[in-house]
């Protein structure tokens, strides 16, 4: 039962006795009362009646000793108000909150630190009681008017609390001249969490103090307006400064706040690692607005959108995200992959900025043929970069739509190589009869692939109008040039003027009369057949040989001892025996006995190529030409004839 007297005993002058009272009241007592009753005066055991019990520590409820405790807490004693404070803790009594909530203002450290600990024990959130609000204006004063040790105090309580009036003096102290109140001010504010101290803390980024501006900086992440984020966004340009890694972590804290803004810092390549990353530390909170970011007209930004997506991830839900997700990684065979649902995706990258995007995005356009991408990349044909006008050419080809042979023709007097090369061969694939005419033109075009290719893609057209040109061609300063008239001749099925062929015989460049040898294998009639005869004299090895193998595969005899010594030199036995095949196939009965019996005796011969290997000097190779086939035709006909081999 609790004692009267102890109660009493709180109003005591003697402060000893004050202190004692509340000890005991709050139960520190119970070992020393307990030891007195228990014993005699003399020290003899005393035995307690059956029932009795003694009041339990922490478990009185008497009004009167709260109320006395209450008193207490404003006793000129720091000792006194301390144990009263711890009394009250043990107490648990909900009426103690009010007191213990002003008590920790008091001057002496014990005190509020005693105060604290009993609020934490009779209700954990004190901070949020009617009480606590209440003593706003009190902190508020000793914020203003306390030592600088009760100044910091006041600062953290009312950061606590959390109550908006406490804004206005916090963002006073950020003034201070103390940099421990000015970084508790800006700690505080923090937790109270309202823009209007937005202002001041932005002003608080330029502290002096580094501790100052860190809290400032924490702060501003807390209250996560969009005001107060994009200052602690500026923080990250600078990835040495004291504020760096802290603007990262506010940020982080801010969550979804602060997205739309670090989105929108992905523009800034100085910035823009620190707010991917920033991102990803996010999570999930900053998915919507990186995948709407996978649109954006800036490569970077898609780039880091794309990256940031894979670091939380994030997979695409249907085939559009996915074709979004692959260009923003720059994963291009994926794209291509997709197919039609990328089309509308890679049309709008075909205009970005990068020359490099534009160009992989219609190279895709190309592979996926899709007709869509006609009009727009007709477009690029005049893009500032060759390389894009290469390729838009290149894909044009391969969609394979008639709208684009004018401006295919149009790109045959680009400036770069490249371009008109690409367009050349875009029309070949179109083969349309509109090109006929550039296309000899292009026969006369300074770089020299673009006339093979030119050549090339005349041999598709049936035109007498390419006949000419190509023969002229013929005389090109390049053999690829050449060879390409020549084959783009023999295919062609208008007549050619074997005069001017037997003109081009008498060239003294030899390429040209290989060129020429070629286009008079082409034809099959005599006069042809003659020229090539003629060749078989010409002080030319190469041409002589290739003369022999082009009577030998129109079937005529006249080249076969050339072919056989072709076959022998190892340099041209790959073309000299097959063709030496098809004379014995069709005109076996022309060869005299002397020539049958040397073929019937040929070896099996080699064709010898040179190669180079890396950095090493050239090194030759031989593969071997399989010979049996001629060697039976001739043992038949000289078996047929009655000769032996």
């Amino acid at each position: 039962m609790l004692s009267w007297f102890t109660v009493r005993q709180l109003s005591a002058k003697d402060e000893y006795k004050r202190k004692e009272a509340a000890e005991k009241l709050g139960g520190d007592g119970r070992r020393r009362r307990c030891r007195r009753a228990d014993q005699g005066v003399e020290g003899r055991l005393v035995s307690r009646p059956a029932g009795r019990r003694r009041s339990t520590p922490g478990k009185i409820k008497d009004v009167r000793a709260v109320e006395s405790l209450l008193e207490a807490l404003r006793d000129r004693d720091s000792d006194v108000r301390r144990s009263a404070a711890e009394a009250l803790g043990k107490i648990r009594n909900s009426r103690g909150v009010e007191g213990l909530v002003l008590l920790l203002k008091d001057d002496k450290f014990a005190v509020r630190k005693s105060a604290q600990e009993s609020l934490e024990k009779i209700y954990p959130n004190w901070s949020k009681s009617a009480a606590a609000r209440g003593a706003v204006p009190a902190f508020v004063v000793a914020l203003r008017n306390g030592d600088p040790e009760m100044q910091q105090t006041a600062a953290e309580t009312l950061g606590q609390i959390g109550d908006i009036h406490a804004v206005e003096p916090l963002a006073l102290a950020l003034k201070d001249k103390n940099p421990t109140l000015r970084k508790a001010a800006a700690e505080a504010l923090g937790l109270v969490r309202d823009a209007a101290a937005i202002e001041s803390l932005v002003r608080a980024l330029q502290d002096r103090d580094a501790e100052v501006r860190d809290a400032a900086v924490q702060a501003l992440g807390r209250i996560g307006d969009p005001r107060a984020v994009e200052p602690l966004v500026q923080e990250l340009k600078n990835p040495f400064s004291d504020a760096f890694e802290v603007a990262k972590r506010a940020l982080t804290n801010a969550g979804a706040p602060a997205v739309p803004a670090l989105v929108a810092t992905l523009r800034e390549r100085t910035m823009r690692k620190a707010a991917a990353e920033t991102l990803v530390r996010i999570g999930r909170p900053s998915i919507p607005a990186l995948v709407a970011a996978l649109s954006d007209d800036d490569d970077g930004v898609r780039e880091s959108a794309a990256e940031s997506l894979r670091a939380v991830g994030w997979t695409p839900g249907n085939p559009e995200q996915q074709a979004l997700f692959a260009i923003g990684q720059k994963d291009f065979t994926t794209t291509m992959s997709i197919g039609a649902p990328a089309v509308e995706h890679l049309l709008k990258r075909i205009n970005d900025g990068n020359p490099a995007v534009r160009e992989a995005a219609v190279e895709c356009l190309g592979i996926i043929a899709d007709p869509r991408g006609v009009a727009p990349l007709v477009l690029l044909l005049k893009d500032a970069d060759g390389g894009v006008r290469y390729h838009a050419a290149e894909a044009l080809g391969m969609i394979g739509e008639v709208a684009a042979v004018e401006p295919l023709i149009g790109a045959l007097t680009d400036d770069a190589d490249a371009v008109r090369l690409a367009s050349v061969e875009a029309l070949t694939r179109l083969a349309d009869a509109r090109s006929v005419v550039p296309l000899v033109g292009a026969l006369a075009d300074i770089d020299s692939e673009v006339r093979r290719a030119a050549a090339v893609a005349l041999a598709v057209h049936a035109d007498a109008r390419a006949v000419e040109p190509l023969v002229s061609s013929l005389q090109d300063p390049d053999s690829r040039v050449r060879a390409a008239a020549a084959e783009a001749l023999r295919q062609h099925s208008s007549p050619i003027s074997i005069g001017q062929l037997v003109t081009l015989m008498k060239s003294k460049d030899e390429g040209t009369r290989l060129a020429t040898v070629e286009a008079l294998g082409a034809l099959s009639d005599a006069k042809s057949v003659a020229a090539l005869a003629a060749a078989l004299e010409d002080a030319s090895e190469a041409v002589r040989a290739q003369a022999a193998e082009a009577l030998g595969k129109l079937g005529d005899a006249r080249g076969v001892k050339w072919l056989i010594a072709s076959a022998l030199s190892k340099r041209f036995a790959q073309e000299s025996v097959p063709a030496l095949q098809r004379v014995l196939e069709v005109a076996t009965v022309s060869l005299d006995s002397e020539t049958l019996q040397a073929v019937a005796h040929l070896d099996n011969v080699t064709q010898q190529f040179a190669f180079v290997a890396g950095d090493e000097a050239p090194q030759k190779s031989e593969i071997p030409i399989d010979c049996s086939e001629v060697r039976k035709l001739a043992l038949e006909e000289l078996m047929r004839r009655g000769e032996k081999a």
